[in-house]
């Protein structure tokens, strides 16, 4: 289980949520106020910055946090 949460990619999580949404790239990427490449370009991305990750969570009303918690808590949880 911890191995599989340090492998998660936030951009993976955000481009499910998006498609499992129904949302069009165009119009994400419209609300995100970027073009459709940058949208993929985050669909890619291991981790956001924090504006931009309350940008995503504001449009698809998810939380993306607790990925960050699990990640560093798992991470500083194996050098104990």
């Amino acid at each position: 289980m911890k191995e599989d949460v340090l492998h998660i990619q936030i951009g993976s999580v955000v481009e499910k949520a998006v498609r499992s949404q129904g949302i069009s790239i165009s119009s994400f990427a419209r609300q995100l106020g970027c073009d459709r490449t940058n949208v993929y370009k985050i669909f890619k991305k291991e981790f956001l910055d924090i504006p931009q990750m309350r940008r995503i969570e504001g449009i698809l009303g998810i939380d993306l946090w607790h990925y960050y918690l699990e990640y560093f808590g798992s991470s500083h949880s194996d050098e104990a």
